[in-house]
């Protein structure tokens, strides 16, 4: 038992240094590279993608201990559910805070601060990509996969590192936004890709990557377009079309919600 325990935890405990990595290589990496004033900007940048962590951090509060009680051989059905609604809610979101950027930037920087509202996009693709990220590995946990769990953490780790320093020699702070999205978005796919070997998801990954792609080209548009009606424009026809993308699911859920307020009146 002392075995399985040891083997089961050692890839955990590097998977959580891996992502601490994740977490704050960024910010190392933007200190060295392009000062302390520069880093104080960026990290001010955070405070818009925490309005999206937490509602991450309160879903993973439960989800853990969820999928480890429904683990079972059939249990597919019950995680397709749930990614396919989590999933939703994330992207739908960060559309939102993406399209409202520069508002919310306004109200909680300060003046000296403001410029950080261009990092704050990829950042928050960052986050939707991380809770993802988190959903799948509360399935590792209930498989008692630890080393894909650890594995992924720590080749996107690494990857994140090499991109940072690229990138942010390259494009400044941005790069590093840049940089932490697409890392994130790696440690997906390595985790979806695994799981998806171990039992069938039922999930419309085409789907899903599209959305990714307009939350990309918002990010874009915002950071390079910010001052351009059409910009502007185009952005509020990717909110409108992620909302078409995913109009059949959320019908669903507010049909169910009205059902069940109208069983239990």
């Amino acid at each position: 038992l002392k075995k399985e325990m040891v083997a089961y935890s050692v890839p955990m405990g590097l998977g959580n240094i891996g992502w601490w990595i994740n977490n704050v290589s960024d910010r190392y990496i933007v200190t060295w590279i392009c000062g302390l004033a520069a880093n104080g900007v960026y990290s001010v940048a955070y405070k818009i993608p925490s309005l999206l962590s937490m509602f991450q951090q309160i879903f993973n509060q439960a989800w853990t201990i969820s999928a480890v009680k429904e683990y079972e051989q059939d249990s597919s059905g019950f995680y397709s559910t749930i990614y396919k609604a989590y999933n939703m809610c994330m992207v739908i979101t960060c559309a939102g805070l993406i399209l409202f950027d520069k508002v919310i930037a306004k109200i909680l920087f300060g003046s000296d601060f403001y410029s950080a509202w261009k990092y704050a996009p990829f950042l928050m693709i960052s986050v939707v990509f991380g809770a993802m990220v988190q959903l799948l590995g509360g399935i590792f946990s209930a498989a008692k996969e630890s080393k894909a769990f650890g594995n992924t953490i720590l080749i996107g780790a690494v990857a994140n590192t090499i991109m940072n320093v690229v990138f942010v020699y390259v494009c400044g702070p941005l790069g590093a936004a840049i940089a932490t999205s697409l890392s994130y978005m790696l440690i997906w796919m390595l985790r979806l890709y695994t799981i998806t070997h171990q039992m069938k998801l039922d999930i419309k990954l085409t789907r899903d990557l599209l959305s990714y792609v307009m939350l990309y080209l918002q990010a874009t548009l915002l950071v390079f377009y910010s001052y351009n009606l059409t910009g502007y424009l185009i952005q509020i026809g990717l909110v409108i079309a992620i909302f078409i993308l995913y109009s059949k699911d959320l019908l669903g859920i507010v049909k169910k919600l009205v059902n069940r307020a109208m069983n239990k009146s």
